[in-house]
């Protein structure tokens, strides 16, 4: 009887152990996936490069960056065309509901990102529910006047990209000569 009731007290033990340690490691996840708008815009290319790919068609690596990135927060789905190296971002959101700024923060830092980390990305699509945003490749290697690969540097990302962002003059620019935009 007195073995009987060691090991029930040594399962529950080892049970509340358990679930205290899983409940500690979710926990330490969780902080690090919490993050809000501002420190998505904050990240630097440094902390980005981990998703770097040569291949579009890496649908864990093209979700996951996006979750890292500016409009983060809004729910979506992603749709990945291999064959025109196009991927779309279909945000469940009108983007009216969204504040204007942070649209188009998003779409001048997001796309920017995506087209430095993903070497065969051609087309970027971001879909909102009445409102369809497409940026190319070429546009934003005609915008930066250089290879994109190029702003892997941190000194070169600071300097063309996050120092931008607080520019409304120069990311309404942006979007005017690189954004094509189609109401639905």
């Amino acid at each position: 009887m007195k073995k009987k009731n060691v090991l029930i007290i040594l399962l529950v033990a080892v049970a509340i152990i358990s679930i205290i340690f899983v409940r500690n490691i979710l926990t330490i996840n969780n902080q690090e996936d919490s993050f809000n708008q501002e420190e998505a815009l904050k990240s630097d290319i440094e902390n980005l490069s981990k998703y770097k790919s040569k291949y579009m068609g890496d649908a864990s690596n093209f979700l996951n960056l996006n979750n890292r990135l500016a409009l983060y927060d809004i729910p979506k789905t992603f749709q990945l065309y291999p064959d025109e190296l196009m991927a779309e971002i279909n945000y469940e959101e009108a983007a009216s509901n969204i504040d204007e700024g942070k649209i188009k923060r998003g779409l001048f830092y997001n796309s920017t990102a995506n087209f430095v980390l993903i070497d065969n990305l051609k087309v970027l699509k971001l879909n909102f529910e009445e409102v369809s945003y497409t940026i190319s490749r070429e546009k934003l290697e005609k915008w930066y006047g250089k290879e994109l690969s190029s702003l892997q540097d941190y000194e070169q990302w600071k300097k063309e990209v996050a120092d931008k962002l607080s520019d409304t003059e120069y990311i309404d620019k942006f979007i005017k000569e690189n954004v094509e935009i189609k109401n639905k």
